[in-house]
C-alpha cells in the first residue's frame, strides 16, 4: 500500500514540475512574445534567460524528486526499486510535455527562445537526474534548499559514519586475536600454521581499517581518524613485514610502539568517543560486537 502511495505522489510532484516550468518560462517568453521584438539581440537573451530559469527550477525539481524517492525508497514497507522507473518518468514528462508545448506556441506566436531553451533544459535535466541519483552530494551545491535534501545528507552522513564505526571495532577486534596468536606463539604446536593464521588476521585487520572513512571519522571525534592512520594502520605494517623472510624483531618492535601508542589513545578516548555515537548517532555500541544495525 505504501508502494502505489509513494508512486501516485511521485506522479503529483511530476504534475507540480511541469506548472513550474510553465512558471519558469515566462521571462524569456516575454522578450519575443511578439514579432516585431523578434531581433537577434532579443533571441539571444531570451534564450539565455529561458535555459537558465527553466534548468535551476526544474534540476530544483529533479533533486526534490530523487531525494524524496531515495527516502521513500529506503522504508521497509515500500518495494524501492519500483519506484525508481516511475521518478525517471515523473521527470521526464514534464520535460518532453514542455517541449513539445514550446513547439506548438513557437508555431503560433514565434516564441523562438522558449523553444531552444525547453531543448536544453531537457537535456540538462535527464542528465542532472543521473548526477543527482549517483553523486547525491552534489545536489548541495546549488539546492541546498530544497525539501528533503537536507534529510538525505543526513541520513548518508549517518549511514558513512555507521560504515565507518562497524569497521573501526572489527578491525581492533582482529587485531587483537591476531596479537592473542603472537602471545601464543612460545607453546605453539603449529608454528609455521599459527605464522599463516596470523599474518591472514593482520590482513583482514586492514582491511577492516581501510574501509573506513579518516575525514568522516575526525569530524565526530577529534584525532579519531588520524589515530586510525597514523597509528594503526602504519603498525599492521610493521607486523606484516616482520612474517616477511626478510623481516625482524625491529619490525615487531616498532609495530608494538605503534599499537602503544594508539592503545593510550583509546584509553584516553574511548568513553567520550562511544557518548558522542550514542548522542549524536544513537548507535549502541559493545566492544566486540557488531555496531547496532544501520539505519
Amino acid at each position: 500500500m505504501k508502494t502505489v502511495f509513494s508512486i501516485v505522489m511521485l506522479i503529483i510532484f511530476g504534475s507540480i514540475a511541469l506548472f513550474l516550468l510553465a512558471i519558469a518560462r515566462i521571462p524569456g517568453t516575454l522578450l519575443t512574445l511578439k514579432p516585431k521584438w523578434q531581433s537577434r539581440g532579443r533571441i539571444i537573451i531570451g534564450t539565455i534567460i529561458a535555459t537558465l530559469g527553466q534548468s535551476y527550477i526544474y534540476l530544483a525539481c529533479v533533486a526534490f524528486i530523487i531525494s524524496w524517492t531515495t527516502l521513500a525508497s529506503r522504508r521497509n514497507d515500500v518495494v524501492g526499486f519500483l519506484l525508481w522507473p516511475v521518478a525517471f518518468i515523473a521527470v521526464a514528462s514534464p520535460l518532453v510535455a514542455n517541449l513539445f508545448y514550446a513547439y506548438g506556441v513557437e508555431e503560433e506566436h514565434h516564441e523562438k527562445a522558449n523553444v531552444v531553451g525547453s531543448y536544453i533544459t531537457l537535456i540538462v535535466s535527464l542528465v542532472g537526474f543521473f548526477i543527482f541519483a549517483f553523486a547525491p552530494t552534489v545536489k548541495s551545491m546549488a539546492w541546498g534548499w530544497v525539501p528533503y535534501n537536507r534529510a538525505l545528507v543526513s541520513y548518508n552522513i549517518k549511514k558513512d559514519i555507521w560504515a565507518s564505526t562497524n569497521s573501526f571495532f572489527s578491525g581492533i577486534d582482529i587485531l587483537s586475536n591476531a596479537h592473542k596468536l603472537v602471545q601464543a606463539m612460545p607453546s605453539s604446536k603449529d608454528m609455521l600454521g599459527d605464522y599463516v593464521k596470523i599474518g591472514t588476521l593482520l590482513d583482514e585487520s586492514k582491511n577492516e581499517f581501510l574501509k573506513c572513512d579518516i575525514k568522516i571519522m575526525n569530524s565526530t571525534h577529534d584525532g579519531w581518524g588520524d589515530i586510525l592512520s597514523t597509528k594503526a594502520i602504519p603498525a599492521i605494517d610493521f607486523y606484516l613485514k616482520g612474517l616477511l623472510p626478510s623481516g625482524d624483531d625491529k619490525d615487531w618492535t616498532r609495530g608494538d610502539a605503534l599499537v602503544l601508542d594508539f592503545n593510550r589513545w583509546m584509553d584516553s578516548n574511548l568513553n567520550s568517543l562511544l557518548a558522542r555515537l550514542k548522542e549524536k548517532y544513537k548507535f549502541e555500541i559493545e566492544i566486540g560486537q557488531p555496531v547496532q544495525r544501520f539505519p
